[in-house]
């Protein structure tokens, strides 16, 4: 789940870039085998998102996509990416919460 605070602590709608690289090739310092990214950048309406093909990669040529579940909360799924473990990292898009902060938990299912 992502969540997207800015900077007086109120949770806003905003977009945001998501990154995953397998836990299994974190080590390997020479290739990233299996990972994903994508752009979410959703309306405030509670609906789940597919992001174009030039904004999300998935190894497993799955697309993902991202559910607005309340005001600036999104549950992103990456389908068939990974393992249990790995690297993620999130990130404000669009420029609009500069002194933003964003929070994110994992959970595989």
């Amino acid at each position: 789940m992502v969540s997207c605070i800015n900077s007086p602590g109120t949770r806003v709608d905003a977009g945001f870039g998501l990154l995953y690289a397998d836990g299994n090739d974190a080590a390997d310092t020479i290739a990233i085998t299996s990972g994903a990214f994508l752009i979410g950048d959703h309306s405030s309406v509670k609906e789940r998102h597919t992001p174009g093909k030039n904004v999300q990669y998935s190894s497993a040529d799955t697309p993902g996509d991202s559910l607005r579940t309340e005001m600036g909360r999104y549950t992103v799924y990456l389908p068939e990416v990974g393992a249990e473990t790995g690297i993620l990292q999130v990130t404000a898009s669009g420029g609009a919460l500069v002194n933003s902060a964003f929070t994110l938990s994992f959970v595989i299912g």
